[in-house]
């Protein structure tokens, strides 16, 4: 028996033993696999003081994932809930159906605040079958999406999910989402607006088409205090779209646009819109080009 298995059957036991009252487990970069997660599962759905979990980097595929799944959904008190991926090695693979039990956990449980399915490679496809789960899930407040292969197929369901869940805080950043996302986000505030507070599309292949719709999309969106942009392009003509976002919106205090090339033209514009906005507080345009 390898160690990983042999602390899965020890924590397993010190789960169902009543005389510890453990609120949070930290297991992240270990070796659990499927069969180690199967053995942890049933301690994890008796234990009424979890809180916190985090498996992120153990090996679990699809088995592990339906057991694992199935058993979260006889616990009611966790509310953060890490599962995707925190290094290179030892990976959690949920791609396409291998997330399809998440679903269901997220359909039925009342505490559950923050999930982080960080590289989990879960995919259109993976996005797709946990919509449903996500949209009634009213205590979801955080979503970690960073790096899961999706693509600009997945816009609708995305703006879907942005329009009609009470999800506050949303990390796309590192996903090939594209211009055809910003159109759709855009269509979307037609008749729905989107109200999360913390927004990062760093990463996400945005070239120069589509931003100043994109911009007046994300002026609908009265509370947002914190957005990262990095590696985005714009076109110059294009680049008031900064200024007029700080200027009617008074809630964002922090916006990070590195690596996005706007030079001396975006700052200037910029400078005059913090002449107007008093509100920012944090503001990150390195490697920008900028010049004395």
């Amino acid at each position: 028996m390898n160690a990983s298995l042999y602390m899965a059957i020890v924590l397993n036991k010190i789960l169902l033993n009543n005389n510890y009252y453990i609120i949070s487990l930290d297991l992240k970069n270990n070796r659990l696999g499927d069969n180690g997660i199967k053995i942890l599962a049933l301690g994890i759905s008796l234990s009424f003081s979890l809180v916190h979990i985090d498996l992120s980097s153990n090996g679990i595929g699809k088995t592990g994932a339906d057991y694992l799944f199935k058993q979260l959904s006889f616990n009611q008190s966790i509310t953060c809930l890490n599962i995707g991926n925190s290094s290179g090695l030892n990976r959690n693979f949920f791609n396409g159906v291998a997330i399809e039990g998440l679903n269901e956990f997220l359909k039925n449980h009342f505490q559950i605040t923050f999930l982080d399915l960080n590289a989990a490679s879960i995919g259109n496809e993976g996005l797709f079958l946990i919509q449903e789960g996500l949209k009634h899930t009213p205590s979801l407040k955080a979503l970690n999406l960073c790096f899961n292969l999706l693509t600009s197929e997945a816009s609708e369901t995305l703006t879907d999910i942005m329009g009609k869940t009470n999800i506050k805080k949303l990390n796309l950043s590192q996903n090939h989402l594209g211009d055809h996302f910003k159109y759709k986000l855009f269509e979307s505030t037609k008749n729905r607006i989107f109200l999360q507070t913390h927004l990062n599309f760093s990463r996400c292949k945005f070239t120069e088409e589509g931003m100043p719709k994109f911009f007046s999309a994300l002026r609908k969106n009265g509370v947002l205090k914190s957005l990262v942009l990095d590696f985005s392009k714009y076109y110059e003509k294009d680049l008031y779209c900064f200024g007029t976002l700080m200027q009617n919106n008074q809630s964002l205090a922090s916006l990070c646009i590195k690596g996005c090339k706007i030079g001396d033209k975006g700052l200037e514009h910029l400078a005059s819109a913090l002449l107007i906005n008093s509100f920012l507080k944090e503001l990150i345009v390195s490697n920008n080009g900028i010049t004395v």
